[in-house]
């Protein structure tokens, strides 16, 4: 016996070293919870007993392809966590009020302003930047993509189903969670990680105007509805693996003009035989992932109206557009990484059917790569940016390169208690410039702010007017010395200042944040109009108008404000959130059209949820915005031109049935039932009704 213990103490010995050694246990708060768990149909069969019975090592490949994130929950899980100067619509926000289209989830936003002519394409910009309708960028899954055309924001018409949403982030100041430094602004949007197995899933939306004037007025007699807004059509098919997953989904959009006056300014150019003013967005999109890695392809097609102010008119033409991009991580050594995204998109716009034979002859190519390298405390990257524009009219430089690089070191070795120290360096072309920026946690505090010298933006209309291209109908005037001389470097400084407390279980779910920003600019470039009615060749007023637009340099100004929101739940089954901002503005030039002219100087949303059961919820979502003013239409819309204070209260009821396969919403909008129009030149908005279900399959119930 005795020679048996000292073989066992032997033994041990020899296999000490290859023990894991123990460590004391750290206890980390879990994340609050923002999606529903995925329900694991498979173990609760019975499953166990058989995987015992194959053997360990097939219940753990099993355990660890089950304890996947959830389906709804963002393909990257660090996405989408609320933070000081960061906005978050979630896929429960979606589902409970009703949404139906990607622009949409700007309502819950009161940072951002949003106005259309349309009712289809948006006019979306955060605030405090002079030309803020072009300081914003847009990622996808982390792959940039060109949030407009020709000047024109395109949200709705990007290859990305509003079904296939997990959660959206609204970065109203500096962004530094990327690969790249964005001192303007960003949208992050982030698609459903795809459940483990087959998934199929098909959605379809429908509205009316309730106040419509009269049967087959704005869509053909064979239509199903009369007066439609919509239809939208998604569908999808997903498969999800423990190392990788793929998804491919498309989606079938109209939207139909239901306005007076838009529809007699748009038929002055779209009057084809057996039709009606529409628009009409077909979108395929391929993604997948592997590990960290994702790929993302999209292509859509949109059949469009497009408003220039410069032209007067809505002009027809045909939207083709063509994504490809990938993102990702690569960790390296001694606990190294390097980021990556790299994308290219393509965007023509050829002719489309008008009486006129007008073509606006624009084609763009977009190729952007951004890389990050994270060692330690140090940071050190970069951003290549070329755009080529494709067009008939002769261009002083068709082709434009961006580069940007720059070197960072984080001070402070937690989250909560850091400080980040960066240098960019920006050149285009011939010219050079430099950004530092500033950014400084602690706790619920934040500290942000940028100051430098960067070129503008490269899909700025007014910048490719400079270097020689004219839009149909447009007659533009002063040009800031010509195309031969170099437009000079846009100066900014920004700063941001923030608080955040995050929920307290004590005080019934009370979270609130408050931040202060100032923006100040020199040198900026902008588009200024001056319109009139058109008329005929009897001197009588048309639906159209008389446009002269100039280019004007070297404004400057300053813009400041501040944010506000609230969040409580005074009962377990209510939810409530209250979000304002005020901004005011001040510039150099007071006759010339500024941004901020025509935008709401205080902007309240107010977000109330009643949860009566996991499964059916009514939702109330209610909007103020102050009154606008649009200068450049003072003469051509005298009655219009200003635009009242609005209220917008939309309500929703969303019910989940069949096993959580089926969920249905019935919404109206704009109950208060009082016209109201965003633009001056735009439609007229009434109470709408709208029906939305969408249905999911997946392998796992029984598919």
């Amino acid at each position: 016996m005795d020679k048996t213990s000292a073989y066992d103490r032997r033994l041990r010995h020899a296999l000490r070293a290859l023990r894991p050694r123990t460590r004391p246990v750290r206890i980390v708060s879990a994340p609050p919870e923002r999606y529903p768990p995925r329900a694991s149909c498979l173990v609760a069969a019975g499953l166990p007993r058989v995987l015992l019975a194959l053997g360990p090592l097939l219940s753990l490949n099993l355990l660890l392809a089950l304890a996947r994130p959830a389906y709804g929950q963002p393909a990257n899980p660090s996405a989408c966590v609320p933070d000081i100067g960061k906005e978050v619509v979630t896929q429960a926000d979606l589902l409970r009020h009703g949404l139906f289209r990607l622009a949409d989830v700007l309502a819950f936003s009161a940072r951002w302003s949003a106005a259309s002519v349309d009712g289809y394409h948006w006019q979306t910009a955060p605030a405090g930047f002079p030309d803020g309708a072009a300081r914003w960028s847009l990622y996808i899954d982390d792959i940039p993509a060109s949030p407009r055309v020709l000047g024109r924001n395109r949200l709705n018409a990007l290859p990305i189903a509003l079904s296939d949403v997990a959660c959206v982030e609204i970065v109203s100041g500096l962004d530094m969670g990327g690969p790249a430094f964005l001192p303007g602004g960003a949208l992050r949007i982030y698609t459903k990680r795809p459940a483990f197995g087959l998934s199929i899933q098909a959605a379809v939306t429908a509205g009316n105007e309730i106040n419509d004037p009269g049967p087959f007025r704005y869509t053909l007699p064979e239509t199903v509805n009369i007066d439609r807004t919509g239809p939208i059509h998604a569908a999808s098919l997903s498969v999800g693996k423990q190392t990788g997953a793929g998804q491919a989904s498309g989606r079938l959009d109209e939207h139909h003009v239901m306005d007076a006056a838009l529809r007699d300014r748009t038929r002055r150019l779209y009057d084809i035989p057996d039709t009606q003013p529409h628009i009409r967005t077909r979108a395929l999109r391929f993604a997948g992932g592997y590990g960290r890695q994702r790929v993302l392809a999209g292509f859509a097609h949109t059949g469009d109206m497009a408003f220039f102010p410069e032209t007067g008119l809505e002009i027809p033409v045909t939207h083709r557009m063509a994504l490809w991009g990938a993102a990702g991580s690569l960790p390296l050594w001694r606990g190294g990484i390097v980021r990556y995204a790299v994308s290219t998109t393509r965007d023509a716009l050829p002719l489309r059917q008008n009486r006129e034979d007008i073509d606006l002859d624009w084609a763009q190519r977009r190729v952007e790569a951004q890389a990050d390298l994270r060692l330690r405390r140090l940071r050190a990257g970069g951003r290549l940016q070329t755009f080529r524009a494709e067009t008939s009219q002769r261009l002083a430089d068709e082709t434009l390169f961006d580069l940007r690089l720059f070197g960072g070191i984080d001070l402070g070795g937690r989250p909560q208690k850091s400080m980040r120290l960066a240098l960019e360096w920006a050149r285009r072309e011939t010219q050079h410039g430099a950004v530092a920026y500033i950014r400084a946690r602690r706790r619920a505090f934040l500290l942000a702010g940028s100051y430098g010298a960067a070129p503008p933006d490269p899909g700025s209309r007014a910048l490719w007017r400079h270097r020689g291209y004219a839009l149909p109908y447009g007659a533009f005037e002063g040009l800031p010395g010509g195309r031969e001389k170099r437009l000079p470097l846009p100066r900014r400084v920004t700063l941001d200042a923030g608080w955040m407390r995050m929920q307290a279980k004590d005080l019934k779910g009370l979270s609130g944040s408050l931040l202060a920003f100032y923006r100040g600019f020199r040198n900026e470039l902008q588009l200024e109009y001056d319109i009139a009615r058109q008329t005929d060749q009897d001197g009588l007023d048309t639906s159209g108008f008389d446009t002269t637009a100039r280019l004007v340099s070297g404004i400057r100004g300053h813009t400041g404000g501040v944010f506000a929101s609230l969040a409580f739940r005074p009962l377990p089954a209510l939810r409530q959130r209250i979000s304002g901002a005020y901004e005011a503005v001040r510039h150099s030039r007071p006759h010339t059209l500024f941004y901020a002219d025509n935008r709401p100087r205080l902007r309240l949303v107010s977000a109330t949820e009643l949860v009566v059961d996991d499964r059916f919820s009514l939702s109330a979502l209610i909007q103020y915005a102050s009154a606008t003013r649009w200068p450049e239409y003072e003469d051509a819309l005298p009655e219009t031109w200003r635009l009242p204070a609005r209220w917008l209260l939309n309500a929703t009821a969303a019910k989940r049935m069949a096993a959580d396969r089926l969920n249905v919403s019935l919404g109206l909008r704009n109950i208060l039932n009082e016209p109201m129009r965003f633009h001056p030149a735009g439609a007229v908005f009434y109470m709408e009704f709208y029906f939305s279900v969408a249905a999911r399959f997946t392998s796992a119930a029984g598919f």
